[in-house]
């Protein structure tokens, strides 16, 4: 969920701050790259968090949440790399958000399992 957050804040605060980056040595972060490698980072521990969350619960939706996210996101870069930053922006907020909220439904089921509780919804 960390790693998610921090993209959703990388993304929002990325236009804001790109002009300031190269004068406190951070210019690496404006990249490219340093896009896509967050946003595989955030793939691998999401996925794998919310695997070991789906083995207890065995509840798709968490896991749906994750790959609409993800989809998303991907777009969202896509568009960007197109400079389409009108539609790409918005995609890439939302596809945070989705990835964000993955987390937090998994951990309302995960809650559920351990408490004995029926599963929400």
């Amino acid at each position: 969920m960390t790693a998610s957050l921090v993209c959703a804040v990388h993304c929002a605060v990325m236009p804001l701050a790109i002009t300031l980056l190269p004068l406190v040595g951070l210019g690496f972060l404006a990249h490219e790259a340093t896009e896509w490698i967050l946003v595989g980072l955030s793939l691998l521990l999401g996925g794998g968090s919310l695997w070991v969350g789906f083995r207890g619960h065995r509840r798709r939706r968490a896991l749906l949440f994750l790959v609409i996210g993800f989809a998303l996101l991907a777009a969202g870069r896509v568009a960007e790399a197109r400079e389409n930053e009108w539609i790409g922006m918005p995609l890439v907020i939302l596809g945070a958000l989705a990835v964000a909220g993955a987390h937090f439904v998994n951990r309302r089921l995960c809650l559920a399992c351990k408490v004995g509780r029926p599963h929400p919804g």
